[in-house]
């Protein structure tokens, strides 16, 4: 009962805030013409400096395990190169391509990880993940940015200077950069500055997720709505099952499994919509596996918890 409430508190207020999004649309207080403002305000300022903020102060401990570490980065980049292999056969459309690519293999780690691995461990446990969100927030944005930029181009030969000029100019790249440089030179900011940090970049997520809603047509979500529920699926049943399997093959139990299942279970990243938008792309089939991703993620987190849990692995 304990991780079905706690599944329900982590999960319906990302789906709550989408409809709320829809609703302040529907009002005429969220116009289409403001989303898109709000879209290029998370874009440019408030999803970077909130990727600074959880960067730039991460220290990880030379004596977390290697192992650990290695796989973490390694199931991210198996899972991204799999689907850049798979998904053109099947999606011809190249934008949709990319967006499709992107919500399977990327997920709203900082949203949910951390709560959920305490709830389930305690505050102490919360360490074990310091070590991989900062190297998963470098991949999940870095090759977001990467993967859009090649999908996006309307041509099929893309060229490599249009390809880093897109990588380089871009602020989720660009705070990640200057996350992991004040991070190597151990470089402390201010309380005052970090207070003022913390508290303006925690309106990204909310506004982000609005923003999506306004975004969002309910008939949408039952018309041609295939691809978007097979991503979801993927994204929130096939792929946590293999990560997951795999790593208990691997022998990783306990607070390690945890955070893997916190990695893998986690819903479509709310920035990934953010980051279509302002690439050049519509958004809707992200917004139509965000949606989808949250609801099924209901039950992913709740099924894998039980289950590890039941088995003792957990």
């Amino acid at each position: 009962m304990d991780t079905l409430l706690f599944t329900v508190n982590a999960v319906f207020p990302i789906l709550l805030t989408i409809l709320t999004g829809k609703c302040l649309h529907r009002l005429g207080w969220m116009p289409t013409q403001t989303a898109n403002a709000v879209n290029k305000l998370c874009f440019n300022f408030l999803i970077p400096l909130n990727i600074f903020y959880q960067l730039h102060d991460a220290q990880p401990d030379n004596g977390a395990d290697a192992g650990f570490l290695a796989y973490g980065v390694l199931f991210i980049l198996v899972t991204l190169a799999l689907l850049c292999l798979l998904a053109p056969r099947f999606i011809k459309n190249r934008m949709h391509c990319g967006e499709f690519i992107q919500s399977v293999f990327r997920g709203n780690v900082s949203l949910i990880s951390v709560s959920l691995l305490s709830n389930m461990y305690g505050e102490k446990s919360i360490q074990i993940l310091s070590y991989l969100l900062p190297i998963t927030l470098v991949l999940y944005n870095s090759l977001s940015v990467i993967l859009l930029a090649y999908f996006f181009d309307s041509q099929e030969k893309v060229t490599l200077r249009k390809l880093l000029r897109a990588i380089v100019t871009n602020p989720f790249v660009l705070a990640v950069c200057i996350g992991m440089a004040f991070s190597s030179l151990r470089l402390r900011l201010p309380e005052f500055v970090e207070e003022t940090m913390r508290s303006i970049s925690a309106a990204g997520t909310p506004l982000a997720l609005m923003a999506l809603g306004t975004s969002i047509s309910f008939c949408d979500l039952t018309h041609g709505a295939g691809k978007a529920v097979f991503a979801a699926f993927l994204r929130q049943m096939v792929i946590p099952a293999i990560v997951l399997w795999t790593a208990v093959a691997l022998g990783f139990r306990n607070e390690q499994l945890g955070a893997y299942l916190c990695i893998a279970c986690t819903p479509t990243a709310t920035a990934g919509y953010v980051l279509v938008r302002n690439m050049g792309g519509d958004g809707k089939l992200t917004a139509q596996i965000a949606v989808y991703s949250v609801i099924f993620s209901f039950v992913s987190i709740f099924g894998f918890v039980f289950l590890f849990c039941s088995l003792g692995w957990m």
